[in-house]
């Protein structure tokens, strides 16, 4: 250990998954030679800042014995696989942010009971933690990820973090209301996706100042007329919603920015957007029956727009008025069979065309100037592509799949 990093070289025979290595290694970083062990962590620390992320850690006690260590401001732990406890960092008092994302052997962070000025704590992924209860003493919380905690009993320790502005609570099957969740009237992003245990969203309304919300794959006996009062709503994710059949419980979510539908296979029309006329980016892939989109007419700030899979879309007229659009997603679209109704839309540098069976001709595209990327993969209809030749930041590596780059993500 002379003149190479002892956490650099563990990494590197981590990679090679030399376990010997890494054991040999990881005592080294910790030697009992407390100079060389202080050398090393005064350089990783620098800035108030130590990434121990990806080690063979089992514990962080070592922690404790640096008083080098006690103005440490952040503290990186995300992917120590192995780790089961961080009781080692309760003398850390100065630490504002610790990141244990993807800790799968971690139970509890008993050790954080006392670091009273933590801002931010992210335990993303922590599949095997079941104790929490020390999060109830960290009252200055802004931020905590309990995302993917799928051991977690409940998550009733919340009620007292009134601080929160962004709270992640994906995947957390204890979660049936939000009854339990504090009254934090500075939540601005909240997280619920994939909370099957959910029966109602009633308690939404504690957060009056919430911008973004992911509500995907959300159960659905869940009513979302409560979603009419979120008028601060700025971003939304509805994706996977069976019930929803219409938008116009939203009509009233004006400043909406960016708003995700995908797989909404109920929903037979969007007239419920009209007012939203801040919307970029619409996500509505996969809503096999969608039928009428005449609502998006005025959503003139529109610049991406998603609607793959939609097969039973009627009419597609209004498209040629959207002229802002520099993304578009019309991929299996059974009733587009040329590309007339796309021509006024100058602005796109990307169209997925792929699999619309019906497609025989794509002349006018080569007013598309702007086009970088074109997907017309499964287009079995389609004979000439000619058009193409005009269009000058294509490249065509298979005339008969895609143009630009490679459209992997397609489906």
């Amino acid at each position: 250990m002379n003149n190479i990093d002892p956490m650099t070289l563990l990494r590197q025979e981590s990679d090679r998954d030399n376990h010997e290595a890494q054991n040999a290694l990881g005592k080294a970083l910790w030697s009992e030679n407390r100079a060389e062990s202080v050398y090393w962590l005064r350089s990783a620390a620098r800035g108030g800042h130590l990434d121990l992320s990806g080690l063979p850690l089992k514990d962080v006690d070592m922690l404790a014995d640096w008083p080098e260590l006690r103005h440490l401001k952040e503290l990186d732990l995300s992917k120590c696989e192995a780790l089961e406890n961080v009781d080692g960092v309760s003398g850390l008092t100065c630490l504002r942010r610790i990141l244990l994302r993807e800790c799968g052997a971690l139970n509890n962070v008993d050790g954080l009971a006392g670091l009273l000025l933590l801002d931010e704590v992210d335990l993303f992924l922590c599949e095997s933690l079941a104790n929490v209860d020390a999060l109830a003493r960290l009252t200055q919380l802004t931020r905590l990820d309990l995302s993917f905690c799928s051991s977690l009993p409940d998550v009733n320790v919340l009620a007292g973090l009134t601080q929160l502005t962004v709270l992640g609570l994906d995947w957390c099957g204890s979660l049936k209301d939000l009854d339990c969740l504090p009254q934090a009237t500075d939540l601005r992003r909240l997280s619920l996706g994939g909370c099957e245990s959910l029966t109602n969203v009633e308690g939404l309304t504690k957060f009056p100042r919430l911008a973004e919300l992911d509500l995907c794959h959300c159960p659905s006996r869940v009513n979302l007329d409560v979603l009419s009062q979120m008028t601060s709503l700025t971003n939304l994710c509805l994706v996977g919603n069976k019930r929803l059949k219409t938008v116009d419980g939203l009509a009233g979510l004006t400043r909406m920015r960016t708003l995700i539908m995908r797989d909404c296979a109920a929903l037979i029309h969007v007239d419920g957007l009209a007012r939203m006329t801040e919307l970029t980016l619409l996500g509505l892939n996969d809503c096999s029956s969608l039928s009428n989109i005449d609502g998006l007419a005025r959503l003139n700030q529109l610049r991406d727009l998603s609607m793959g899979e939609c097969q039973g879309l009627k009419n597609l007229e209004v498209l040629s008025g959207l002229t802002g659009l520099t993304e578009l997603d019309l991929r299996s679209c059974k009733i587009l069979r040329n590309v007339d109704l796309l021509t006024p839309l100058t602005a796109l540098t990307e169209l997925n065309l792929s699999d619309c069976t019906a497609l025989t001709s794509i002349d006018g595209l080569e007013k598309l100037q702007g086009l970088t990327r074109l997907c017309l993969g499964g287009c079995t209809a389609l004979k000439n592509t000619d058009v193409l030749v005009g269009l000058p930041h294509l490249q065509t590596p298979d005339p008969r799949r895609s143009w630009g780059r490679a459209c992997e993500d397609e489906s």
